[in-house]
């Protein structure tokens, strides 16, 4: 059964002893940061199986189970809770534990994180007792955390240029990640109570800690170069390249996909490889240099796949150490700033890290992330988060593609031998969100949604139909997908064309010019409309062209025959015998006819000596009446005879053959 994490808080990271959190404990903080988790995702506390508690320095005001502790103080009597300590790991064992238990069916629902007050304990707790054998065989394990950064140093050449050059990054990069707000959405508000006795008195402070207190805003080089080396007289490692002694706690809600689905939550990352390596204590800061390949291998994963690596900074000379031996891009590490400058609340840091890893990793929308750590006594541990943006898949197209393209796309969709529904090759309509439905052989479903960036792809503008209006009928138009997007009608001759309407269909969201509701007159030069159709984002638009054209037609002139063509000037040639001249030869007859305004000429060339009009009154009445076949203009013909200085104009309005 698949882990996923559906939430987490943290509180701020204050400073050990002089911090703001000095006044409360540890079991405090943990229980206020757990019930506004369990809030926010209103969660039934009967539902939760288990909370597991990472602490370093379990005794005194840690002491005495402190998971029990929390659970009873944050979530009542029913919820049971354990405590784990892998020293610095502890926050981050704890949620590979919730996700280990829920993924082998034990649990549905698991709170786990970790707490730390390095207020109220010292560094190793306040009994040193250390074991005669152990300090026989392995003495090293006794060594303070400094010494064994120190031997980091110098077996791996970190100068102290270099680590003071990344503490004073470190800070910086904090720095800004708080005055951008990076953590706080991330961060639960606690409210402290201060009670102190001042020279005999008792006094009572309250306020609110919201903000990481560690980032220092006048350190630099400079000044972190005069410190002085704490473990070794030439030594590299200082209190300005450490990590801070801090207080902190914080927890993320686990959960299994069933329980999820059931209660509409969405995952946020899961759990996808855990692992550990032992390493000599003397150089325990190396940890993760062996941690990290055993954890991407695990996962099926190369380092290059890995968005962010949250690499816990114990000390600055450690953390390059780490970095160089894994050939990691600086650039990818701790981009928020690390532990030097926020700090290091020892049970809590595994589980603050693994917070701000999501938190970073969904506002980039980054699918790989890495939370690693060096552990006292030679560890390292590193684990491997897979972040689910909400389930939501969500496709960005080309603003060039148009809706018709969009509405034919068909999704791919690749899953790990589960069914889906409905099945991906299914033509997809990516007007709405799709959802689908992702189902394991045990019968666990998970919903993904596909949702396409329509609104922000161009529609198509385009004309769906195009109809010319006549008083003989209504004739429709044939649109041709050329790359003139031409619209040609074709009517018998001598059919009226002044005055029609058009009548356009056009694609929803769009417009046209010029408007559709004007009369559209044919009777002019151009012979032809051009009608604009523009998308209502302006950005596609198709350019249609109207065209007329005429039906030929063939009738019979006196001693041949001519031909009505289609173009809007007919041209008519012919050859006619002209009787009654013995001298003459064939004359050339041509009749030239305007289709738009019912008109013509007719020119005699060619011939020799004198001519008459070779066409009777009858005859011209004939050819009018061809002309005018359904018209209610007026006919014009003209007579033109080359040679000749007079022309005669023959007009009908009332056409009846024998007349």
């Amino acid at each position: 059964m698949n882990a996923f994490i559906v939430g987490g808080y943290r509180t701020a990271v204050t400073k050990s002893s002089k911090g703001g959190f000095r006044h409360i404990r540890a079991d405090e903080l943990a229980a206020r940061v757990i019930k506004e988790l369990v809030s926010s995702l209103k969660i039934d506390v009967k539902e939760i199986d288990d909370v597991i508690v990472g602490n370093a320095t379990p005794e005194a005001e840690q002491g005495l189970q402190i998971g029990r502790m929390i659970s009873l103080m944050s979530l009542g009597i029913e919820v049971g809770g354990v405590t784990v300590n892998r020293y610095c790991a502890s926050g981050l064992e704890a949620i590979a534990i919730a996700s280990a238990r829920i993924s082998c069916n034990q649990a549905d629902c698991i709170i786990a994180g970790g707490t730390e007050s390095m207020t109220q304990l010292p560094m190793g707790g306040y009994k040193f007792a250390p074991s005669w054998s152990l300090a026989g065989s392995h003495g090293d394990y006794y060594l303070s955390m400094g010494l064994t950064a120190e031997l980091v140093a110098k077996e791996f050449k970190i100068s102290r240029e270099d680590a003071d050059m990344f503490a004073f990054s470190s800070h910086q990069k904090a720095l800004q990640a708080i005055k951008q707000g990076k953590f706080r959405n991330q961060i639960v508000a606690v409210d402290v109570e201060a009670v102190e006795f001042i020279e005999g008195e008792r006094r009572v402070s309250q306020y609110r800690v919201t903000e990481d207190e560690g980032p220092r805003s006048d350190t630099n080089l400079e000044v972190l170069s005069k410190l002085k080396p704490v473990f070794a007289s030439q030594g590299v490692v200082t209190a300005g390249n450490s990590s801070q002694t801090s207080d902190g706690a914080a927890f993320v809600a686990v959960m299994s996909e069933r329980m999820m689905l059931r209660m509409g939550l969405k995952p946020e990352a899961r759990l996808m490889s855990y692992s550990i390596a032992g390493v000599e204590p003397r150089t325990m800061g190396i940890g993760p240099t062996l941690a990290v390949p055993k954890a991407l291998k695990q996962a099926g994963l190369a380092l290059k796949d890995v968005s962010q690596i949250e690499l816990n900074e114990a000390f600055s000379a450690q953390a390059l150490a780490v970095g160089r031996t894994l050939d990691i891009d600086f650039e990818r590490i701790n981009v928020n700033g690390g532990a030097v400058a926020l700090g290091h609340p020892l049970g809590c840091t595994g589980a603050k890290l693994t917070i701000q890893l999501i938190h970073e990793m969904r506002s980039k929308k980054e699918k790989f992330g890495m939370v690693t750590a060096c552990v006292g006594g030679g560890q390292g541990v590193a684990d491997r988060k897979g972040s689910i943006v909400n389930q939501d898949i969500n496709v960005s197209l080309d603003a060039t593609m148009t809706e018709s393209q969009i509405r034919s796309l068909r999704p791919t969709i690749v899953y790990s031998g589960l069914s889906i529904t409905p099945s991906p090759d299914i033509p997809q309509d990516f007007s709405d969100v799709v959802t689908y439905v992702v189902e394991s052989e045990s019968g666990n479903k998970l919903t993904y949604r596909v949702n396409i960036g329509v609104e922000n792809v161009s529609r198509e503008a385009n004309l769906s139909s195009f109809s010319l209006n006549l008083e003989s009928g209504l004739f429709n138009g044939t649109i041709e997908k050329n790359e003139g997007n031409t619209i040609n009608f074709s009517f018998p001759f001598g059919t009226n064309l002044k005055g029609i309407i058009p009548i356009i269909q056009i694609s929803p969201n769009a417009t046209i010019n010029p408007p559709i509701d004007t009369q559209m007159d044919f009777y002019d030069d151009t012979k032809q409309r051009h009608y604009v159709v523009t998308a209502q984002d302006k950005t596609t638009y198709n350019v249609y062209s109207v065209s007329i054209s005429y039906t030929p037609i063939t009738f019979g002139l006196v001693g041949g025959a001519t031909q009505l063509g289609s173009t809007a000037f007919a041209t008519v040639g012919a050859l006619f015998q002209v009787g009654g001249l013995k001298d003459n030869p064939l004359w050339k007859y041509t009749l030239m006819i305007d289709a738009y305004t019912a008109s013509g000429t007719l020119s005699v060339t060619g011939g020799t000596g004198r001519i008459n009009n070779p066409f009777s009154e009858s005859v011209w009445k004939t050819i009018a009446l061809l002309i005018g076949i359904g018209r209610q203009l007026p006919v014009k013909l003209k007579l033109s005879i080359e040679g000749l200085t007079h022309e005669k104009t023959y007009e009908f309005n009332n056409i009846q053959i024998g007349n």
